[in-house]
């Protein structure tokens, strides 16, 4: 059943980008947010590491010719890379803090590449507004919500 947000967050993202503009971090990302939504801090854990693979690729875009494809697909490694890294120093902590990993291993890549190409915040925005219909539905259709 973990599939069937993921899929809502692709019709629901898709719906909100052609009628609102609005772009949600990525299709597949609102439908990982409305599964993980009872885990707020994991949620915020995983767009501090966009926001912090969009200002790598930022500062590395100074030195290197990124654009395109070529974009992308580093922006998704660093995303990949800073995630790994995160959760790498969440393990050496002594206290336990299970709700700072992050979500998923390209998540923190796609929500980094839509707030590079929409700005910061209407990618934020999009994702909470489209992320909370997500999972309403999601609950809808689990009967939790009459």
């Amino acid at each position: 059943m973990a599939e069937l947000p993921v899929i809502l967050g692709v019709f629901f993202g898709l719906l909100s980008y052609e009628f609102l503009g609005l772009s949600a971090g990525g299709f597949v990302t609102p439908g990982y947010f409305a599964l993980f939504f009872d885990q707020p801090v994991r949620i915020a854990g995983t767009i501090l590491v966009g926001l912090a693979a969009l200002l790598v690729i930022r500062l590395v875009s100074g030195y290197f010719v990124l654009f395109g494809r070529r974009r992308f697909a580093v922006m998704m490694l660093v995303g990949f890379l800073l995630k790994y890294l995160w959760d790498s120093v969440l393990v050496t902590i002594p206290i336990p803090l299970p709700e700072l990993r992050v979500i998923g291993f390209i998540v923190p890549g796609l929500i980094a590449n839509d707030m590079e190409r929409h700005g910061v915040v209407p990618t934020l925005c999009g994702m909470a507004i489209v992320s909370s219909i997500v999972y309403l539905a999601f609950q809808l259709i689990r009967g939790v919500v009459p």
